[in-house]
């Protein structure tokens, strides 16, 4: 596992303490939004572990850097573009179509695609958030990535 994969992990244990012992009030009402609006368990917990990432590196400086009033105006700030499965429908011409692009561009799909899809939901989770955080275009995306 790489650095980053600990510190992912470690904030979801984090989230996941707060709801189990409704430690932190902001973030179970947040957790429940986003369960609303129709987030899986695990994905939403992991939505939550970005954020809370991202709240401690605004923060990383500051002589306390949490406290619940900061973590609640933090959390109100943002406005979530969530992902639900199913949202992106196209027929069965256009899938074809988009598939053979696929292949033409990146080669044949292998048949475990399905093991890196919760990663791609996940990166694409962090894009949305870097989006509305800071309103980074695709290009500085891309820099972000490249670098």
């Amino acid at each position: 596992m790489t650095d980053r994969d600990y510190l992912r992990a470690t904030l979801v244990e984090v989230i996941e303490k707060q709801l189990t012992d409704d430690i932190e009030v902001n973030t179970v009402k947040f957790y429940h939004q986003i369960l609303e609006q129709g987030m899986s368990d695990e994905r939403s917990k992991e939505l939550l572990a970005f954020y809370l990432e991202m709240y401690i590196k605004a923060n990383y400086n500051e002589e306390n850097p949490y406290s619940e009033e900061k973590w609640k105006a933090f959390l109100d700030e943002l406005v979530p573009v969530y992902h639900v499965p199913g949202e992106y429908e196209f027929d069965a011409q256009e899938e074809r179509k988009n598939l053979r692009n696929i292949q033409r561009q990146y080669g044949k799909l292998k048949s475990d695609v399905e093991e890196h899809e919760d990663e791609l939901f996940v990166i694409e989770s962090h894009l949305l958030v870097l989006y509305e955080l800071y309103r980074i275009n695709a290009l500085e995306a891309k820099k972000l990535f490249i670098s």
